[in-house]
C-alpha cells in the first residue's frame, strides 16, 4: 500500500512540475505566440520524462539480471 501511495505522490508532483515547466518556458520564448510556447514547453517537458522513466527501467532491470 505504501509504494502505491509513493507512487501517487511522484505522480502529483511531476505533474505539478509539468505545470510549472510549461508556464516557464511559454514566458521565455516571448517571441512566439502563447499557444505555441505552450505546446513546445509540453513536449519538452514530455520527452524529458519519457527519457527519465527509460532511464530508470533500464536499471532496474540491468539490477534484476545482476
Amino acid at each position: 500500500m505504501r509504494a502505491v501511495l509513493n507512487s501517487v505522490l511522484a505522480g502529483l508532483g511531476v505533474a505539478a512540475a509539468g505545470f510549472v515547466f510549461t508556464a516557464v518556458f511559454a514566458g521565455l520564448f516571448n517571441g512566439m505566440s502563447m499557444e505555441a510556447g505552450i505546446s513546445m514547453g509540453v513536449g519538452l517537458f514530455t520527452c524529458f520524462v519519457v527519457v527519465v522513466c527509460t532511464g530508470l527501467i533500464l536499471s532496474r532491470l540491468e539490477r534484476r539480471e545482476r
